[in-house]
């Protein structure tokens, strides 16, 4: 908690401050008159975590997607979320995972509010070479006064099963159609996929698609939109309900080839990933 400056009683009402001050400047800032001082305040139960849950997968390597709610008590002041970060125990040493700074649009939570940080449709992905056993989440925010607090919650990681998926999901067809206007481009990938196991669906965790060649601009958002592929079934990628592209990638930058990596876990939850790389038509 940080405290506001004393402010010196010595400057107020005063025509001469070095002379009510026995000669001597002040070390400290001053207030201004007819300004109050910040008045400190106690934010250690200003902000609660209200839901915090971890799911993912292991395909190789291991993916934790954290869900996280806050809340503001109806007698509090409005907050503003400003950064969550993750941590692990690594060994006795805390290790920093990862984390989010909030910058716009602001994160402000009203008194008897609760704000959805991270959820299903807009997830927070935390990788690892190694399983966790253990993820702490930092919250950090400033109330009116830009005062800042901090509130954390640690949740034990879900285990993961050892074993590859039984599912077998695969890229039957993979192109993408790429359009450009101005200094912009656009890319429509289409694609088949198919489950050839016949043991397992295929539900779908991500999709990331990247831009080859052209650098930081190649890096686009991932698809969490969830789906799934039946047992020895198919699934085509091609075109939303009114005709247009199931999804349209934007970037400024000219790419002629584009990869595709699919994150996916079978009945039982056990990862795998399969990736393409196909090459741009105009």
């Amino acid at each position: 908690m940080r405290i506001a400056p004393a402010t010196w009683a010595c400057a107020l009402l005063t025509l001469s401050l070095s002379a009510a001050c026995g000669g001597k400047s002040p070390t400290a800032p001053t207030a201004a008159l007819g300004v109050s001082a910040p008045i400190s305040q106690d934010l250690t139960h200003a902000l609660s975590v209200t839901d915090f849950s971890l799911q993912g997968w292991r395909d190789g390597s291991f993916h934790y997607l954290p869900t996280m709610s806050v809340s503001v008590p109806a007698t509090g002041s409005s907050l503003t979320v400003q950064r969550v970060d993750f941590y692990t125990l690594n060994g006795g040493a805390t290790t920093h995972l990862t984390g989010v700074v909030f910058v716009s649009p602001q994160h402000v939570i009203s008194p008897g509010g609760t704000l959805d940080l991270f959820h299903q449709n807009s997830p927070m992905e935390i990788v690892s070479a190694v399983a966790l056993t253990s993820i702490t989440a930092t919250v950090s925010f400033t109330n009116g006064a830009g005062q800042t607090g901090t509130v954390a919650i640690t949740e034990n990681a879900p285990l993961f099963a050892p074993d590859g998926s039984s599912a077998a999901l695969v890229i039957q067809a993979f192109s993408v159609v790429g359009s450009s206007e101005g200094a912009s481009f656009g890319y429509w990938p289409k694609l088949t996929l198919a489950e050839t196991s016949g043991v397992s669906r295929a539900l779908i965790k991500k999709m990331t698609f990247e831009l080859l060649d052209v650098g930081p601009a190649g890096h686009v958002p991932p698809s969490w939109e969830p789906r799934e592929v039946p047992a020895r079934g198919s699934m085509n990628l091609d075109e939303d309900d009114y005709g247009g592209p199931w999804l349209w990638i934007t970037s400024m930058g000219d790419a002629s080839r584009v990869s595709l990596t699919i994150a996916f876990v079978d009945d039982a939850g056990r990862g795998g990933s399969v990736t393409a790389v196909a090459p741009v038509s105009r």
